[in-house]
């Protein structure tokens, strides 16, 4: 539970102290009040991406501090934003990296956006909902047999492979012994296949790539680019806040928009420099396929076909 957030020079926000209490609590207020500077500052506090353009103006550094309480015990969070991007973090005083605040901390706030509640329209998540609303005593025995099936199936295969390596001929162990010297000598492991189509793509084309994602950013964040103009369109509207609700309205949603288009810049900016090419690791990568793709064609046609022919042999040559 979250008990006391204090934020210091957050957008709009030069220092603002939120204590909350037990139940519902309501934030409301009109455009331009920081309703939005305090959702990204509750963010922040759980590991999501950070950004310097959301440091106030004329201010070096962005502090965000939060006050937990997990299981009777009191954790105090803080995160500090440089304008040179740079970010720090430390729970109960002890330096930590964002991924650990995002491990320790996120699980402890879930943040829903305005469509979130759509979600209930899909059928593919009633079985998530239904699941949270059955109770410790339910979820415990759906989970015990879900365990337990997944054992049963195990075993099942395993006794049927036992039937099948049972009536072995020698002809029969012989090919065995062949195929799982040929399978073992590649030593595929589970996935890799998959991973291995999911990453060449990108490292073929990591030029073209990286060229779109960096216009992509320059026409946001360069002058005069789309961060510029809805920027400009915000300031206009908030000299005009509090006189007629409706444009407040669209005034929210625009804001929401400015901070959307600001992240999604960054990880433009992020996907743009991960990608590296590298004409040996793209060489040993299509090399790798070229071996996957001669067992599968041999023992396929897929690689979990393979998997199952190494162990179908194992069992042959284990019984003898």
């Amino acid at each position: 539970m979250l008990k006391h957030v204090k934020v210091s020079n957050i957008a709009l926000i030069e220092e603002a102290t939120l204590t909350l209490s037990p139940g519902l609590t309501v934030l409301s207020g009109e455009t331009g009040t920081g309703k939005t500077a305090l959702l990204f500052s509750l963010k922040l506090l759980i590991g999501e991406r950070a950004d310097s353009f959301m440091i106030r103006d004329g201010a070096e550094m962005a502090l965000v501090e939060g006050v937990f309480e997990e299981d009777g015990a009191t954790l105090r969070v803080r995160r500090r934003l440089g304008s040179d991007g740079r970010s720090r973090c430390w729970i109960d005083d002890e330096s930590v990296t964002v991924a650990t605040l995002a491990q320790r901390i996120g699980p402890l706030i879930d943040l829903y956006g305005q469509h979130d509640h759509q979600s209930l329209l899909s059928p593919s998540s009633h079985l998530k909902f239904l699941d949270m609303w059955i109770g410790r005593d339910a979820s415990t025995a759906r989970s015990a047999y879900g365990s337990a099936y997944e054992a049963y199936s195990r075993a099942q295969k395993r006794h049927n492979d036992l039937i099948a390596a049972s009536s072995a001929t020698k002809r029969d162990l012989e090919l065995a012994r062949f195929a799982l010297r040929e399978i073992e000598a590649v030593g595929a492991y589970d996935g890799e296949y998959e991973v291995l189509e999911q990453e060449l793509p990108a490292l073929q084309h990591a030029d073209a790539l990286a060229s779109a994602a960096n216009e992509a950013y320059e026409a946001i964040r360069n002058d005069g680019g789309a961060n510029d103009i809805l920027g400009d369109c915000l300031g206009v509207l908030t000299r005009e806040a509090g006189i007629d609700v409706r444009l407040d309205d669209l005034a929210d949603r625009l804001g929401e928009i400015v901070m959307q288009t600001e992240e999604i810049a960054s990880d433009f900016r992020a996907y743009r420099d991960s990608l590296d090419f590298d004409p040996d690791i793209l060489a040993g990568k299509l090399e790798r396929l070229h071996v996957l793709d001669g067992i599968c064609k041999k023992y396929g046609p897929r690689m979990q076909d393979v998997f199952e022919r190494e162990s179908q042999a194992r069992c042959t040559i284990d019984l003898v």
